[in-house]
């Protein structure tokens, strides 16, 4: 019996690319994730729990 591990990969990864799709869309909806917008002058837009999180990560 052969695996089709593409099939199974595509298949667990479905509901992640709809996810995905919603928030690069034009009409973003970040209701289901935890995104604080901030603006940089440098980089633009970004998230601002990003660095939160890298910083709590660096003292592991």
């Amino acid at each position: 019996m052969e695996t089709n591990y593409k099939g199974l990969l595509d298949q667990m990864m479905a509901p992640y690319d709809e996810m995905l799709q919603s928030l690069i869309s034009d009409h973003a909806d970040f209701s289901k994730v935890d995104y604080l917008e901030q603006h940089n002058e440098e980089y633009g837009k970004s998230d601002a729990n990003y660095t939160t999180l890298e910083g709590a990560f660096g003292y592991v």
